[in-house]
């Protein structure tokens, strides 16, 4: 059956909302769930989750913030309150903003060993923090294998460190508590007091990235002898599993089937998988073990063979499961390491919302297929509100980084969007401007305006350019409101992952389908026909690179595209005083964001981005400033005219009928008029006649109203000027 979602992503128009109508309903629809959470949940079903997608700037975080304060005391009766947000500093910020409005309510930010202790000065959570880097994963805890431990003789050992350590007080701190804590504790077990459970949990901004988790072996690996004490009886029954594993991979023949003719069905693999958890030899290391010993340890450890056999134990336990339902969380690739191609299976894992309490979900860009996956059953509301902006987005180029970081062309297009950002800054009078772009082109443009980035890559990229504040895509801009008083954001170019980075995560969150997924392979990915949303509601045809496959198009959606309206949304568009300016210096057609003029390249390049008549005057502007050599300049607007005194842009009459089609000479007077003003040129109108008579032609001559009459006499000597 096929199981793959049927969509269009691209012709969507949102229900808008008013502001202040929404931020009601928001507030209403947060505080009956928080309230609800605190009732008692006597069923075996799985806790509910309410998914909220919400335009950014509407105050989501906030009357989050505002429901638990009101509804703190009998929830932290009955457990812990957890929020997850992306990154540890926005944690930190929730927190004091919670503390603001609860003062009296027990919070605290959760941090992990590799965190910075705000207690000491250039010291991290834990003493040990590079030891415990290298060893996660390669032992069952690390609280056991650093910190304290029971000893042969039963008696309990505790480190040196651990009495004071940061990271562990955390632990013993007792009672329930509003727990701010990163997304990354979704898929670990968080330093807190586990005496109480966790009634209720508030998971901030687009968490499936955190959730999903691609982890690639080497063939060499995935066919590496087992550990010495894996049981002989089931050896045979092991290499005939992975060699028709690699084979379905290899070949696309169907998983199940290649299985079945080796004679290989669920249970066999269930007991492999056992198997290699049983006989794989650990890493063990003590907390009574000083750092000299542990680094020996893991110095002889045999990493290589611990971590092919940790994953050849999913891979065993995840087709076992699934038997006889093919599955896509595996696929085979061909990738060049340290210079040389090697093969790889890649095993793409998806780890659930945890459904030990209620869970909220909220995020501005939210997809409903893919919070199906991450959260089966999951009821989602939508809230969306109109953004207050002139929008100004180029229609015919991406500006990828290719384009523009090309080695012959690259600087002259990158001193252009700089002249872009430095009129915008000068436009925006003090107002503040973002600049956003992939690192690799905000890299190029310090270059260029001659502050070369450091050694200190992320804070050299900080700097200003032309008076911009400049920033990337991704998780530096995801939830920040550092931004929010700005009037001007400009975004240059968009993110555009690999085919195999799209198709990995697809793997991941996908992974449970029984449709394959075709690899684009190598290839550009194909177009497709996509829509811009205008403001008027109206939708412009277009077409933009997209995965032929539709549920690698939600996702590449969410990589690319929605990290474009993640840019625009720190500059919080839904309730501004006056509307702001957004200027997209890239084609991508963004789901659901109404956009007011689309222009060329050009256009913008040229600040003529409210020009009625782009193509026009960027066609009359170049012919007439081809003319600037010639001591006189001048030209008639009739078709014939143009072509005889432009010839260069206007090749025959029936090039310049064409052009003149829809154009009157009233409207080419104009259009050279604000030619003429905006470079600077004086420019006069005549009106030309032939000496018997007839009727007049419109002509114009870049000069002086005085000496427009005997210019024009050289120019035309047949006719007749006034």
């Amino acid at each position: 059956m096929d199981q793959s979602p049927k969509f269009d992503l691209s012709r969507s128009i949102p229900s808008w909302r008013d502001v202040d109508d929404a931020r009601r309903d928001l507030a209403r629809l947060i505080e009956d769930f928080v309230a609800q959470s605190v009732e008692a949940h006597n069923t075996e079903d799985p806790e509910p989750v309410l998914a909220v997608k919400v335009t950014a700037g509407t105050g989501k975080t906030g009357a989050a913030l505002n429901a638990l304060a009101h509804h703190a005391e009998r929830l932290l009766a009955q457990g812990h309150v957890l929020v997850h947000t992306p990154t540890l500093e926005l944690a930190s910020r929730a927190c004091a903003d919670f503390r603001k409005i609860a003062p009296g309510i027990p919070s605290a930010v959760v941090r992990g060993r590799q965190a910075a202790d705000p207690s000491r000065i250039g010291h991290r959570m834990c003493d040990r923090h590079e030891l415990a880097a290298r060893l996660e994963g390669l032992v069952p805890s690390l609280t056991e294998a650093m910190c304290y431990a029971e000893q042969e003789d039963g008696t309990a050992y505790e480190a040196p460190c651990a009495a004071r350590c940061p990271y562990l007080a955390q632990k013993s701190e007792g009672g329930a508590k509003v727990y701010f804590l990163s997304h990354a504790y979704l898929k670990a077990r968080p330093p807190i007091d586990q005496n109480h459970p966790v009634v209720l949990r508030i998971i901030d901004e687009k968490v499936w990235p955190t959730l999903s988790q691609t982890i690639p072996i080497s063939i060499e690996n995935f066919m590496r002898a087992p550990a010495l004490g894996f049981s002989h009886v089931l050896r045979p029954g092991l290499n005939k599993a992975r060699s028709a594993i690699l084979h379905a991979l290899q070949t696309g023949a169907p998983l199940a089937e290649t299985l079945a003719d080796a004679k290989i069905g669920d249970q066999a693999l269930k007991n492999l998988s056992k198997e290699e958890a049983a006989s794989r030899v650990a890493l063990d290391i003590r907390p009574w073990d000083s750092d000299e010993q542990a680094a020996q340890k893991l110095s002889v450890f045999q990493l290589t063979d611990f971590r092919a056999s940790r994953l050849r134990q999913r891979v065993f336990e995840e087709i076992g499961e699934r038997l006889p339902a093919s599955s896509i969380r595996l696929s085979y690739c061909d990738e060049l390491e340290r210079g040389e191609a090697r093969q790889f299976i890649k095993f793409h894992a998806l780890a659930l919302v945890p459904r030990d309490a209620p869970v909220l979900l909220l995020d501005a860009d939210i997809d409903d297929e893919i919070v199906e996956r991450i959260a089966p059953g999951a009821q989602i509301r939508q809230i969306e509100v109109k953004p207050k902006a002139n929008v100004i987005q180029i229609a015919d180029r991406n500006l990828s980084n290719s384009w523009l970081l090309n080695p012959e062309h690259g600087p002259k297009r990158q001193a252009a969007i700089l002249d872009v950002v430095a009129r915008e800054v000068d436009r925006a009078q003090g107002g503040g401007v973002l600049l956003v772009a992939t690192k690799a082109v905000l890299k190029a443009l310090h270059a260029k305006a001659g502050q070369p980035v450091g050694e200190d890559v992320e804070e050299g990229l900080r700097q200003d350019l032309c008076g911009a504040s400049a920033r990337w895509f991704g998780p530096s801009t995801q939830g920040v409101n550092d931004f929010e008083g700005y009037t001007t954001i400009i975004v240059v170019g968009r993110l555009q992952p690999r085919p195999s980075a799209i198709e990995d995560a697809t793997r991941c969150i996908f992974g449970d389908d029984e449709t394959p997924l075709v690899p684009n392979g190598p290839f550009m990915l194909p177009e497709r026909p996509a829509w811009h949303l205008m403001d008027n509601d109206d939708l412009i045809k277009t077409s933009c690179r997209t995965h032929s496959d539709p549920r690698a198009c939600r996702v590449l959606s969410q990589m690319r595209e929605c990290q474009t309206l993640q840019a625009i949304a720190r500059l919080r568009l839904v309730s501004p005083s006056k509307p702001k300016r957004v200027v997209v210096l890239s084609s991508l057609p963004l789901p659901g964001f109404p956009v007011t003029q689309l222009v060329p390249l050009e256009a913008v390049l040229r600040g003529i981005e409210q020009e009625a008549d782009v193509s026009g005057y960027i066609r009359l502007e170049r012919a007439l400033r081809a003319t600037r050599g010639k001591s006189v300049r001048g030209t008639r607007l009739s078709a014939a005219g143009l072509a005889a005194d432009l010839p260069k842009d206007f090749t025959s009459v029936d090039v310049a009928r064409n052009f003149r089609r829809g154009r009157t000479s009233h409207m080419l007077l104009r259009m050279a008029k604000r030619i003429a003003a905006r470079n600077g040129w004086p420019i006069s109108v005549l009106s030309l006649r032939r000496a018997g008579g007839g009727k007049p032609t419109p002509a114009i001559v870049l000069c002086s109203s005085q000496d427009a009459v005997p210019w024009a006499k050289k120019l035309w000597p047949g006719l007749t000027a006034k």
